[in-house]
């Protein structure tokens, strides 16, 4: 019964009037808390800098006018092209009964074919955009953020990239939660991350603190990526990041919603689910080297550096 809820939910709208105004008004106000909060308008303007994607305030402005333009018709001709059983998927973990989810994801009532979006089939590019210093609002605390505007050159990286980052600002034995807040105690968060995607991804550095030391926490955050850069990482530090890697990899697969999601995001991005022995297999392949040719690849680039809070763009010179 609650899977033939869902797909019906899913596969036929309704798209009343009334409700489709109601979510409008909802998704503007959360655009304008957007602006409330320093993070939020960091990674808008990280984004922008990186990428070149209007920031927040103007995708607000811009979202009101074209759906004062457009009413419901546009959005269930959108919802047909899109949302058509070709492109979703469907996912299920738990103690389930396999084909009976298959019988009722194969029951949803069907919806007019529009293109199937390709899975896997995109090339490796490099984002050659020129990168921008940015500093945007106003704000007691003084996030920063670096993004590395470049993908890993194919799937054989990202085993490589995640130790990479756990390394550099990855957890508490990070080399920036060291350096920052362990040594100096310049900031109470600070961490590095990576968003990957089909045919691109970031590699994004943060930190949160005063704005009289925006500078000097800038300055570690450069040199320090230079220094993996330059002469790579330890072996204790790889053996570290390789087993806490693997470690919240097989503690994920504890909670449902984990493995549902890890199930679905390898469907989408790579049309396959990759068993968790080959994924171990591939992190435990990982060498230092490895992870010293992807900083090299990726982390050597001149990053797109943007701030919010009472500064000016000298402060991150």
């Amino acid at each position: 019964m609650g899977l033939d809820l869902l797909a019906d939910v899913v596969t036929t709208p309704a798209f009343d009037v009334d409700d489709v105004e109601s979510e409008r008004q909802v998704i503007l106000e959360e655009l304008h808390l957007a602006e409330d909060e320093g993070d939020d308008r960091d990674a808008v303007a990280g984004a922008r800098g990186a990428v070149g994607r209007a920031p927040a305030r103007e995708r607000g402005a811009q979202f009101a006018r074209v759906h004062r333009r457009h009413g419901p018709g546009r959005h269930r001709r959108f919802f047909e092209q899109h949302y058509h059983p070709s492109n979703l998927v469907l996912v299920a973990a738990g103690g389930i009964d396999h084909r009976r989810v298959v019988e009722a994801g194969s029951g949803s009532r069907p919806t007019p074919a529009g293109p199937v979006v390709p899975i896997g089939q995109h090339q490796w590019a490099t984002c050659r955009r020129r990168p921008r210093r940015c500093c945007a609002g106003a704000r007691a605390g003084a996030p920063g953020r670096g993004v590395a505007r470049v993908p890993a050159d194919g799937p054989g990286s990202l085993h490589a990239l995640s130790v990479c980052n756990q390394i550099l600002g990855g957890g508490l034995s990070s080399r920036l939660f060291q350096e920052i807040r362990e040594e100096r105690g310049l900031a109470y968060s600070v961490f590095s991350s990576v968003s990957s995607y089909s045919d691109a991804g970031s590699v994004v550095a943060y930190a949160g603190t005063s704005p009289d030391r925006v500078g000097e926490v800038h300055r570690l955050i450069v040199d320090t990526t230079a220094e993996l850069v330059a002469h790579g990482v330890t072996h204790r530090e790889w053996e570290v990041a390789r087993g806490y890697l693997e470690g919240a990899a097989l503690l994920s697969l504890e909670d449902s919603g984990s493995v549902m999601a890890r199930l679905g995001n390898h469907v989408c991005a790579r049309g396959t689910v990759s068993p968790l022995e080959v994924q171990l297999a591939k992190l435990r392949a990982v060498t230092p080297d490895d992870v010293h040719r992807v900083a090299q690849r990726l982390l050597a680039h001149q990053p797109a550096v943007c701030a919010v809070g009472p500064l000016k763009p000298k402060s991150l010179a």
